[in-house]
């Protein structure tokens, strides 16, 4: 089963473009707060970046920042997604043990084999490669958007948060050059050096100062973690539901994968 074109453009919309959009707004709230949005030179650039695929570019370059930092840098990720942490054959507790041993289970239902369910020494990688194969199968079946309305929320709100807090630095700094660069914009109307309405470049500035503040204390590590754990509990409800429904677990997952 797979989602409809729409369903991909809805999750490309909320994970990539909005954290580009975010990322990119100071820069445009310049140049519409100077009034320089007619302006030839700002006309031929923002045709020439369109030309080039500038905005596939930045989707690209959000979705591996994303990527890479819940894989590398999320604290306590220990170089695993969260679905595959979910079902690691060690836990921290006794409970986690069993939550784990409880997704296996299930997953191993639907994909009709065993997982591992110890690691000897040196097997770490290995042990990571075979459960993140069964999630992958589990995904390539869980696709429909009609038959898993959950698990398409919580896949685009959990893709939205990891993409935002992977290029936080990078909407930080944009954020902060933008609102230098506003700062002596006003300085510049005030003593009529430009033309620009100063009224206007203030306006600019704390809209700045606002998107600033949302890259410095919205997008954390514990809002990622938890739309992590979200999709990953979404994602083992659909396989549950799969090993429950007939028509569902009848079909084969290697028929489609990730």
């Amino acid at each position: 089963m797979a989602g409809d074109g729409s369903d991909r453009d809805e999750y490309a919309r909320r994970a990539r473009y909005l954290p580009v959009l975010l990322m990119l707004a100071p820069v445009g709230i310049v140049v519409a707060a100077a009034g320089w949005q007619d302006a030839r030179m700002v006309t031929v650039l923002v045709g020439a970046a369109i030309t080039i695929g500038l905005p596939i570019v930045l989707e690209s370059f959000v979705r591996q920042q994303g990527l890479a930092f819940e894989v590398t840098a999320l604290a306590g990720s220990d170089g695993r997604w969260v679905t595959t942490q979910m079902m690691w054959p060690l836990g921290d507790t006794h409970a986690e043990a069993a939550r784990n041993a409880e997704n296996r289970r299930v997953v191993e239902a639907v994909i009709g084999r065993p997982l591992p369910a110890e690691i000897r020494p040196g097997e770490d990688a290995a042990v990571a490669a075979t459960l993140d194969g069964a999630i992958a199968e589990i995904r390539s079946i869980t696709r429909d958007a009609s038959t898993y309305p959950i698990l398409k929320a919580e896949n685009a709100e959990y893709g939205m948060w990891r993409n935002l807090r992977g290029v936080r630095a990078f909407g930080r700094w944009t954020a902060a050059a933008c609102a230098v660069a506003s700062l002596a914009l006003i300085a510049a109307s005030a003593s009529d050096r430009i033309t620009s309405s100063t009224a206007e470049l203030v306006v600019g500035l704390l809209a700045i100062i606002a998107i600033g503040a949302f890259w410095w204390s919205v997008p954390t590590d514990r809002r990622i973690r938890q739309a992590a754990q979200r999709y990953a509990l979404a994602l083992f409800d659909a396989a549950r539901l799969l090993t429950r429904d007939p028509k569902l677990s009848a079909l084969d997952p290697r028929q489609e994968r990730s």
